[in-house]
């Protein structure tokens, strides 16, 4: 075991998550501060969107793979280690998809007019603070001993997992969701 899998007094948490909150937080205000900024021609607005396809499909792919082994685990197919061990496999390209995803964003030149856009955006930052609390969760469960099943959970761990999925799907999917309607050629809305 890591030194980081410690299992996390409250105190050492907070050290991780709230600086970690600030940074997800100000990086992704920043490229939004970027885009008055940046004014990418032709080329590099069609690299930005290809990088952004490929940036989504590696994160949003990792974020399926977590949740399916998190259903496996919640129902008891599969249990908290061998769940674990894909989590931490998965977490890093999670990670360098939602940065990808934020960079490639920027260079997008989005309308900050827009609603949709700022419930994108706003989708985007629950996203990278539901990682933090994910990551947090994932070091908590790995330092459980044993192998735990889903039951042998507090009533407080189960409710925290079941929260963190249900808003990483909701806040990915109206990413997705929202970007692809508002980037539907005219006529097609």
């Amino acid at each position: 075991m890591a030194a980081d899998d410690k299992p996390l007094a409250p105190v050492r948490a907070l050290r991780f998550a709230l600086p970690a909150a600030l940074a997800v937080t100000l990086v992704w205000a920043g490229a939004i501060a970027a885009t008055f900024y940046l004014h990418p021609g032709g080329g590099l607005h069609l690299t930005a969107r290809f990088g952004h396809l490929l940036a989504l499909a590696a994160g949003f792919g990792a974020v399926v793979v977590i949740d399916a082994c998190g259903l496996l685990f919640l129902t008891g197919r599969q249990g908290a280690a061998q769940t674990m061990r894909v989590v931490a496999a998965a977490d890093p390209i999670v990670w360098l998809g939602y940065a990808g995803l934020v960079v490639t964003g920027a260079l997008l030149k989005p309308d900050l007019s827009s609603t949709l856009t700022w419930l994108k955006l706003g989708a985007v930052l629950v996203t990278g603070l539901n990682g933090v609390h994910a990551r947090l969760l994932t070091r908590e469960l790995s330092a459980l001993p044993g192998d735990p099943s889903f039951r042998d959970l507090r009533p407080f761990q189960r409710a925290r997992l079941l929260l963190s999925g249900t808003v990483s799907q909701a806040a990915w999917w109206t990413a997705i969701v929202v970007g692809f309607w508002h980037n539907l050629p005219p006529g097609y809305q």
